[in-house]
C-alpha cells in the first residue's frame, strides 16, 4: 500500500484522538449539559475545537494512544510500523496553529465513517448483526448477514457472526484506506 496513504491514515486517526480528547477537555468543564444528554449549551463542535484544539494536541503527544491505534490498524492491513509514520506523528504534534486545528476538524468530519470502521473493528457492538441470517445451499456453505445499525448486508463463508462480521469490517476498512486521498 501506498506510504501517502498511510500517512493520511495516520492524519485522520490524529484527528480522533485530538476529538476525544477535545471532549474528555469539555466534559472536565462542562456547565451540566451532558447530565441531562443535551448539545452543548456553551458552545458548538466547532467553537470546542478552536478553544481546546491546540491543549489537546499538547496532550495526546505526551501519550501513546494515537500511534498505538495506529499500529493496531497497520496490523489488520498487513503492513510494517516505518520511521517515517513515527517522524510524521512527530511532525503533527510539532507547533500546531489554529489553521492545523481547522484542518484536523475538516478531515475529521470527512473522514466519520472510516472512523467508525476502526471503532467498530476494536470496540464491537454487543450484538452488531440481525440474530438471523440466511444460509445459502452450497459447499461449503454461505451465509447472507444483516448488519443492524447500517442496515447493510453481506455475504460470507464464516457461520460464526462475531468472525464475520470482523472480516467483513476488514474488508470495508481495506476499501475505505485505498480510496484516501
Amino acid at each position: 500500500m501506498e506510504t501517502s496513504k498511510l500517512r493520511r491514515l495516520l492524519e485522520i486517526i490524529f484527528a480522533d484522538g485530538t476529538s476525544r480528547e477535545i471532549e474528555k477537555i469539555r466534559n472536565e468543564i462542562c456547565c451540566g449539559c451532558k447530565v441531562y444528554n443535551q448539545d452543548c449549551l456553551m458552545m458548538t463542535e466547532q467553537e470546542g475545537w478552536q478553544i481546546h484544539g491546540l491543549k489537546a494536541i499538547e496532550r495526546i503527544s505526551k501519550q501513546t494512544q494515537v500511534l498505538n491505534r495506529f499500529m493496531d490498524v497497520l496490523k489488520i492491513l498487513d503492513e510494517k510500523m516505518e520511521y517515517e509514520f513515527a517522524k510524521h506523528l512527530t511532525w503533527l504534534q510539532t507547533k500546531p496553529d489554529q489553521d492545523f486545528i481547522e484542518d484536523l476538524l475538516q478531515l475529521y468530519e470527512n473522514n466519520h465513517e472510516l472512523l467508525t470502521i476502526i471503532n467498530n473493528l476494536f470496540n464491537p457492538p454487543e450484538k452488531p448483526l440481525e440474530s438471523y441470517s440466511e444460509c445459502f445451499f452450497s459447499y461449503p456453505p454461505s451465509f447472507k448477514h444483516f448488519i443492524k445499525e447500517t442496515q447493510e448486508h453481506f455475504i460470507s463463508r464464516e457461520g460464526d457472526y462475531h468472525k464475520a462480521y470482523h472480516d467483513y469490517m476488514k474488508n470495508k476498512l481495506r476499501k475505505h484506506v485505498n480510496e484516501l486521498m
